[in-house]
């Protein structure tokens, strides 16, 4: 795939990058551990492989900070192979033809996912600096959200693809004091061994 010609990270508009949006905290605001609330939230995210009947298949891919949803499919504006595409998909480590895998665009990030680029909807303008601090237990929060969104009570599992990638964090976090939302759902998160060179 080549870089898209009308999208270009200058000029970003989010909506209109390939995959799925979700408005989440419409009615209950997502309350950040700086003190602040967001409502609504936007979370991007994308899904390979089918949910099974019994929902009971669900991998939640994290991505770190710097990254996004697209592990497993070509970059929407560089055109580069997905960063775990060598993980992902029929066949593979993640075998999307067992599992349904669902990677999130984290809170604050600039794919998608409510962040600085996206609209404050109380002013009508970007977020810029005035997008709160959030913190990995934010982004735990707001991928809780997602999956009582997709329905999705228990995950098989959580992983990541690196030491110190942003689910390092989220999972030493989960482990300690787990939101409630995440206390139900998280077997033991894993980590590959295989890294791309």
């Amino acid at each position: 795939m080549r870089p898209s010609p009308e999208l270009s990270v200058v000029d970003l508009d989010t909506a209109r990058l390939p995959g799925h949006r979700v408005r989440l905290a419409v009615e209950r605001p997502l309350k950040l551990d700086c003190g602040a609330e967001l409502s609504p939230i936007t979370v991007a995210y994308q899904t390979y492989g089918r949910l099974n009947e019994a929902r009971s298949n669900a991998i939640l891919v994290c991505h770190a900070l710097t990254g996004d949803q697209f592990a497993a499919e070509p970059h929407p504006i560089t055109g580069k192979d997905g960063w775990w595409d060598l993980m992902i998909g029929p066949g593979r480590t993640l075998d999307t033809d067992r599992y349904h895998i669902i990677c999130a665009n984290v809170l604050g990030g600039c794919m998608g996912t409510s962040g600085p680029i996206e609209t404050n909807p109380a002013t009508g303008e970007p977020y810029g600096l005035s997008f709160p601090v959030i913190t990995i237990g934010d982004m735990v929060r707001a991928q809780a959200l997602l999956l009582d969104h997709l329905g999705i009570e228990r995950l098989f599992c959580v992983t990541w693809n690196g030491r110190r990638a942003f689910p390092g964090g989220c999972s030493a976090r989960c482990r300690s004091r787990p939101p409630p939302a995440i206390r139900r759902r998280t077997s033991p998160s894993t980590r590959s061994a295989a890294r791309r060179s």
